[in-house]
């Protein structure tokens, strides 16, 4: 059907500059929420935003689906030549509907060869490799790199044995389509050519569909695997693996081919945040941290909430971006349907690899999950967060991804985050923005999660305007982490929290309950944010008899009552000339009592194997020693001898270094 007789069995059409809109027939529509556009080959392509599918459009309008598609056309025409180049038949390609067509008409089996005879005849005399592909299109594309390339014609299942002698005594690579039947037909003409191949192989695309959407891709021959038999599973033994070390954009804090969130409630400058981050990677500007990067590097910002021309271009160039290097994208392949992860993912394939873009940021998540995506659920999520995070590693990209935090409260910070904990369990590294609790005025960014390396300091900011809009000042490091932003609670309550878990407990361990109940009677804190805080102080778990019933919790020298009959070599066997525990805390090279009870009596309080109390004591001693260590050195960075921003890092935790120099990102030092 042509697109103007289309259009004549429809209301309310108007022809604008992104195309037609009309008033869809398949609901009561109001706003005119179907977009019409030519097809291929004079066909018609209907997309209504009110989600009606296709087929109940044009049924409402007495059509059927084949009223959309175009003329009937040939696309393409392919000879099949003898091996002196004379041609013996050819294959077109219709569309409209899709299908080969053979001329001559009535040509037997018999009389059928493989594709390019010339190419295979010279490639017996050299010992030329020859690719089998699945199709003419990806054949040529094959001779295009370079490759003796062939195929048989009418695609899949339909290689004849008689095909086989042409490629003897050539190594044998053959491309199968990304299909339970591609898959089928690669194994089929393998074992055909098998007894006449100096050796066969099947490889797969790793992306796409089959070689030609590969290529399309941006990739190369390089990105060909080896398909796997039925039923198996691929592996690479782990001696092969080529180890390579992490890299990062932003040293300590995003990394490179992995997907970081940044996380916050609404209105808490996380838009903004990732506007200065982006300005920060395009220019060449220094981190928030003070640190350089390998900058400036191309990004791609994908957006759904911000209009491009009025908020997100002003933002960046008052924050000082590049905007020759930063590529904004506002919907997907289709311009008149968003931006979907699931579907548009080939397209950004080609976009960062031709770009060369190091980051990818996407802001918010949740426009981009598509409707087949159950944000709540944890297979769903992480199912449909796979090409994202393929990508990522594919390109060695970082990838930036955006989210709001959910309404809830108490939770730990890691839990916070909208939606299934699969988003914050696929991703590398996570961050909090949020206001500071001892300060309105400021924002503050922490590290929620860091499975990949040492977690960051907490960096502050405030938001400021300026003529092309809000952009940001950096503070520096400040105290604060996650989780006191997410609760909302200043330096000074944690620590006053902390101290009261420290103290609470008397002669005898107490039940949580009862320790909560205290709390909430002595600053009304909630049972959650002592719970957070538990970790942190010195209560540990005491089990008694009775298993879980019996839990207490307590302090050290409440289980130390446990060894009261114990001899101290029950504890440390090498050391038994040792008798009153106090020694154990006060020794020059040991560990201190809660390391060695706990290992002797485990989580459960009950005593365990000799064996396994021995394990690992060299490692606390070790430990101990340089705790002390640390105790006394000044706080002067060990490289330049600065005495403001400096740390003692997590690791090596024995390190007392500037921010300029720690140890996670200075080239100067080892780390390991």
């Amino acid at each position: 059907m042509e697109l103007d007789d289309f259009l004549s069995r429809l209301d309310g059409v108007r022809r604008l500059p992104s195309g037609i809109s009309a008033r869809c027939p398949a609901h009561h529509d109001q706003v005119a929420s179907l977009t019409v556009n030519p097809g291929n080959n004079g066909g018609v392509a209907v997309y209504c935003h009110a989600n009606c599918d296709t087929r109940d459009v044009v049924a409402a309008m007495g059509l059927t689906m084949a009223d959309l598609m175009g003329r009937p056309a040939i696309t393409a025409t392919y000879p099949y030549c003898d091996e002196d180049g004379h041609e013996l038949y050819r294959i077109n390609r219709w569309v409209n509907p899709k299908r080969f067509v053979v001329e001559p008409a009535g040509l037997s089996e018999a009389q059928r060869v493989p594709f390019d005879l010339p190419a295979l005849a010279k490639a017996r005399i050299d010992g030329s490799t020859v690719w089998i592909f699945e199709g003419e299109k990806d054949a040529l594309r094959g001779k295009t790199l370079g490759l003796v390339a062939t195929t048989n014609p009418f695609g899949a299942g339909k290689w004849l044995e008689h095909y086989s002698p042409y490629v003897a005594g050539c190594p044998v690579i053959i491309v199968a389509d990304n299909d339970p039947a591609g898959h089928a037909h690669a194994r089929d003409v393998a074992r055909s050519v098998a007894a006449h191949a100096a050796g066969v192989s099947i490889v797969r695309a790793r992306y796409g569909k089959d070689f030609s959407e590969m290529l399309d891709l941006g990739w190369t021959l390089d990105a060909l695997e080896t398909l796997p038999e039925p039923n198996e599973l691929s592996s690479v033994v782990a001696i092969n693996v080529a180890i390579k070390p992490i890299t990062w954009l932003w040293n300590g804090y995003f990394p490179m081919a992995k997907v970081a969130i940044v996380e916050g409630d609404p209105g808490a400058s996380k838009s903004a945040l990732t506007i200065d981050l982006i300005a920060r990677f395009t220019s060449g500007q220094k981190m928030p941290d003070a640190t350089a990067h390998s900058g400036p590097h191309p990004v791609v910002l994908i957006t759904a909430e911000d209009d491009v021309a009025d908020t997100i271009a002003p933002r960046l160039k008052a924050a000082g971006a590049d905007l020759r290097l930063v590529h904004l994208i506002d919907h997907g392949s289709d311009p008149a349907k968003p931006f979907i992860i699931g579907t548009d993912m080939p397209a950004l394939y080609r976009m960062v690899m031709s770009t060369g873009a190091k980051l990818v940021v996407l802001d918010p998540l949740s426009a981009f999950l598509g409707d087949r995506v159950d944000s709540h659920n944890d297979a769903s999520v992480r199912a449909g967060l796979y090409p994202l995070y393929r990508m990522a590693g594919d390109t060695g990209a970082a990838v930036l991804v955006v989210r709001h935090l959910n309404k809830g409260s108490g939770a730990k910070a890691i839990y916070r985050g909208g939606g299934s904990i699969g988003f914050i369990g696929a991703a590398r590294a996570a961050y909090t923005v949020g206001q500071d609790p001892e300060d309105p005025n400021r924002r503050i960014m922490a590290c929620t999660k860091m499975n990949i390396a040492p977690a960051p300091p907490s960096l502050g900011y405030s938001v400021l305007s300026g003529h092309y809009g809000p952009y940001l000042e950096w503070h520096g490091i400040v105290d604060t982490n996650a989780q006191q932003l997410v609760d909302g609670e200043s330096s000074a309550d944690s620590r006053e929290m902390i101290d009261f878990l420290n103290r609470v407990v008397g002669k005898e361990p107490m039940t949580w309950r009862e320790i909560v109940g205290l709390g909430r009677d002595e600053a009304g804190w909630t049972e959650a944010k002592l719970r957070n805080r538990r970790g942190q102080s010195r209560l540990i778990k005491i089990i008694g008899d009775e298993g879980n019933r019996s839990t207490r919790w307590g302090y050290l020298d409440h289980r130390t009552h446990l060894l009261k009959d114990e001899p101290i070599s029950a504890i440390y066997p090498q050391m038994s000339l040792l008798t009153d525990p106090t020694e154990l805390a006060n020794g020059p090279d040991l560990p201190t009592p809660s390391a060695s009870l706990a290992r002797t009596f485990g989580e459960s309080g009950r005593q365990m194997d000799p064996l396994q109390q021995m394990e690992g004591v060299d490692a606390d001693l070790e430990e101990d020693r340089r705790d002390r260590e640390l105790d006394a050195l000044d706080s002067v960075c060990q490289v330049c001898g600065a005495v403001g921003n400096v740390f003692r890092w997590g690791y090596p935790y024995w390190v007392v270094r500037c921010v300029n120099h720690n140890p996670h990102t200075y080239g100067g030092v080892d780390a390991n």
